[in-house]
């Protein structure tokens, strides 16, 4: 028994079958396939009548076998994956577009994306429409801010009623709602200061004036009564 022409005689056998497969050009993985080893230990005899070269030929007869049959199946791995990408690239030419989609099917995805794009635009709008409803709201609340108050004049000269803000416009009157009062002459009581345009006698007697901090009330010449002693006044303040 010779084992390297044991393991030719193998090998041979599966080529013609490997020839034939690659001329009909789809090899098969299956013809790699390793059955039963051809030379194994356990068939030797106790004492083989083996020359010290065909002993090791023997012995290397079985991992020989095994790397044809994994170089073969790699070689048909590779041939097959060359063998799909040109498939691919011949049919779908490297994308799939619509056309070569069933029309029912077609429509369900172009439906589906239509109903994506429109679910994703409303959560836009309403996004939008959030934010502009919230500034919207800050600004209304902005713009018809007020303060309103009451104090009791104290008969100095000039006083400060604080409000912690600059206003656009303060209203004073008197508790009984006159800003003015002509009985035995005119008495002032009050009235609608702006922000850079207070309310004065005569341009340079102030009654109302409008600060960064507040307004400041007068009393001077007995006419002059915004801030009159003992007397009380209501405001609104706009900021």
């Amino acid at each position: 028994m010779h084992p390297k022409s044991e393991g030719s005689a193998a090998a041979d056998a599966r080529q013609p079958g490997i020839r034939r497969r690659e001329r009909r050009g789809f090899p098969l993985f299956s013809q790699h396939k390793i059955a039963a080893l051809t030379n194994l230990l356990a068939a030797l005899p106790d004492e083989p009548q083996l020359s010290a070269q065909e002993l090791k030929a023997y012995f290397d007869s079985s991992p020989e076998e095994l790397r044809r049959a994994v170089n073969g199946v790699c070689d048909d791995g590779a041939a097959l994956e060359t063998k799909v990408d040109g498939i691919i690239a011949r049919t779908f030419d490297a994308a799939v577009t619509e056309p070569m989609l069933d029309p029912a099917l077609a429509g369900k995805l172009n439906a589906k994306a239509d109903t994506a794009a429109l679910a994703q635009a409303q959560a836009g709008l309403e996004q939008a429409d959030r934010a502009m409803q919230s500034d919207l709201d800050a600004g209304l609340a902005r713009k018809c801010e007020i303060a309103t108050g009451a104090y009791i004049g104290n008969g100095t000269a000039s006083r400060l009623i604080s409000l912690g803000f600059r206003a656009k416009a303060v209203l004073v009157a008197s508790q009984y709602g006159f800003t003015g009062y002509g009985g035995n002459g005119y008495m002032f009581y009050g009235g609608l200061a702006l922000d850079g345009h207070p309310v004065s006698y005569n341009g340079n007697e102030m009654i109302v004036k409008v600060d960064a901090a507040g307004f400041y009330v007068y009393t001077s010449n007995g006419y002059i009564r915004s801030n009159y002693a003992d007397t009380k006044y209501h405001y609104i303040a706009f900021r």
